[in-house]
């Protein structure tokens, strides 16, 4: 019977359905996933990725989300062909009756509406499987069969990722398009020939010239040094009460930046 519910589950014919919801729970954690929550040796591998410039493996899909997809896949398999072999036992399987492609497509569907109803404040262990603790061990398995390095300085910060685009620190996947609130504007980056009003100074601090000059102006309409500002958030979105927020308060009037 167990060798009957393998089949079926490897069956190409159903590979379709199957990946649909992989890719539904996999959209899903990246989307929702808090970062401050992983754990410290993740954090430090997706540091690594960052600093070598190797976000990206070479199907051009991002290294977290490869290793995510194992994850997520090893994890549908293992709790769907499970569940298939408790249905199996009961009585009416016992005349005779198989279990089929549409019992599998239940099951299939069982453990995708599980993932997607738990909050994202359990989402990282809930009764499928603990995702933080496997995925961290995915990509320790990832750096170690590629010949890459971890060094202590991916274990001293944050996540986080510079932005060219946006001359800004980020704290999102940089594969995951950010959903900004509705209220919240991105930051204007100035010119470098921007001009100073008379007696300015960054209010973060106190001087006109820093070793960044660059300067951005809220939507909020107030302007500060960028790697001041930065400092401000990296500060701000370490602190443990704040580990779920994606946006900052403006150090002059508190209304939301990003």
């Amino acid at each position: 019977m167990d060798a009957h519910i393998i089949a079926l589950y490897d069956d190409e014919a159903n590979a379709p359905m199957i990946n649909d919801a992989i890719k539904v729970i996999v959209n899903t954690i990246q989307n929702e996933i808090i970062i401050n929550q992983l754990s410290r040796h993740l954090k430090a591998i997706m540091n690594s990725w960052i600093r070598t410039h190797s976000w990206y493996n070479e199907d051009e899909m991002s290294k977290f989300e490869r290793c995510l997809r194992n994850v997520v896949t090893r994890g549908m398999r293992s709790h769907v062909i499970g569940l298939l072999k408790l249905r199996d036992k009961e009585p009416f399987y016992g005349l005779g009756r198989y279990v089929n492609e549409d019992d599998l497509a239940l099951e299939v569907l069982r453990v995708l509406l599980e993932k997607l109803r738990v909050s994202m404040s359990q989402f990282t262990s809930n009764y499928f499987w603990d995702i933080d603790t496997d995925l961290t061990a995915e990509a320790k398995s990832w750096v170690i069969n590629n010949g890459e390095c971890v060094i202590e300085s991916d274990f001293d910060r944050p996540f986080s990722w510079f932005s060219s685009r946006t001359m800004s620190i980020h704290y999102f996947l940089p594969h995951v398009p950010h959903k900004h609130p509705n209220n919240v504007v991105a930051l204007e980056v100035l010119a470098n020939d921007f001009k100073y009003e008379p007696d300015w100074v960054c209010s973060i601090c106190l001087e006109v010239d820093a070793v960044n000059p660059v300067c951005v102006k809220t939507a909020c309409g107030h302007i500060f040094h960028l790697g001041c500002l930065d400092n401000c958030k990296r500060v701000y979105l370490e602190q443990e009460s704040n580990h779920k927020k994606t946006c900052v308060l403006c150090p002059l009037c508190r209304a939301l930046i990003y």
